[in-house]
């Protein structure tokens, strides 16, 4: 019996080379090829190899200093653009703590130029890091902050649809968020992100139910008067990006839409109709309903270079090239109230 546990005893370091030898061995290559990383000199191949070391190898004790040592290869040579792009698409991929609290300090000062702003943007991702996944958190909290500091346009672009494909495609439901970032795409000011503007539309009108009104609005006492005031919002404002888009019977079939949940007078809804009319073949109908609109929204030419510039348009169509359009609206609006 002595005998049986010492042989036991003595066969324990054994076990343990056994089971410890394939991690051993599966290792050397790993940290071999890292340290092969240190002497390579050109830049830009020591930046591709550790790049490909860290996708490699996502589980490696070296993951975290070589996500470091591509911080600093990048920072050094001034690449601010790929800079900001591997910080997110690590920040995406990582769940490692330590690691993602360098990320985000990291992004935040690359992205927001002064300390109130970072430290807003870091109350926001805590507040969705308590009820969503890192990934999703991230791309709530960053995508609005795009347009405050942004580099190239394709890469801006780029970034700003792989954060949007993890808002799209999760069980996010805010309804509300979904139409705030869809205005904040068109800030942006890019004609190329009005598409991904129209998804966020829709995934709003998707995500507008009696559920999530409850959920979000848990007070309202008429939640079918917000829905259909909702639905009206989204639906406008989708027209008017199909206008942007030049796509004007797909926009008056969406004023149309809209028309069945509010009142046009409500967000230029006159307007965007006039505007498509008048493309449409419906000049004088057009006509009429954007001037009706312009007198419901005394301010809006001014307010927007794009409904001013629609006025514009369709007045030199209509009225003597010799007529001041400005003199005529204020007459108009005058002999109209």
């Amino acid at each position: 019996m002595i005998y049986h546990i010492e042989k036991s005893i003595i066969n324990i370091p054994l076990f343990v080379l056994i089971m410890t030898l394939p991690f051993a061995c599966f290792r050397q290559p790993e940290q071999e090829r890292y340290q092969a990383l240190q002497a390579i000199d050109a830049t830009e191949q020591r930046l591709a190899e550790t790049c490909r070391f860290i996708a490699d190898y996502p589980r490696s004790d070296s993951l975290f200093p070589a996500i470091r040592q591509v911080l600093k290869l990048l920072n050094e040579s001034g690449q601010e653009d790929r800079l900001l792009e591997f910080i997110i698409n690590q920040h995406l991929a990582q769940s490692n703590p330590e690691i993602r609290t360098c990320l985000d300090r990291q992004l935040m000062e690359r992205l927001l130029p002064d300390s109130v702003q970072r430290q807003r943007y870091a109350a926001d991702l805590a507040h969705y890091r308590l009820e969503y996944d890192d990934p999703l958190a991230l791309a709530l909290a960053t995508l609005p902050r795009l347009q405050i500091r942004s580099p190239d346009d394709s890469l801006r672009r780029r970034i700003i649809r792989q954060l949007s494909d993890h808002i799209l495609k999760s069980d996010y439901t805010d309804f509300g968020n979904f139409k705030t970032i869809s205005e904040q795409l068109l800030e942006m000011d890019d004609s190329l992100l009005v598409p991904l503007s129209n998804q966020f539309l829709i995934a709003a009108i998707d995500r507008c139910t009696p559920v999530t009104i409850k959920k979000y609005h848990p007070d309202i006492t008429q939640p079918d008067s917000l829905l259909n005031q909702f639905y009206y919002s989204c639906f406008t404002a989708l027209a008017w990006n199909a206008y942007r888009q030049r796509r004007f019977e797909y926009a008056l079939n969406l004023i149309s839409q809209a028309s069945k949940y509010g009142d046009l007078a409500a967000q230029d809804g006159y307007i965007i109709l006039g505007a498509a009319q008048a493309e449409c073949d419906e000049l004088k109908q057009g006509w009429a309903h954007l001037l009706t609109g312009l007198v419901l929204n005394p301010g809006a030419e001014k307010e927007s270079p794009a409904i001013k510039n629609i006025y514009t348009t369709l007045f030199r169509r209509i009225r003597s090239p010799r007529e001041d359009p400005t003199r005529f609206l204020n007459q108009y609006r005058r002999s109209h109230r």
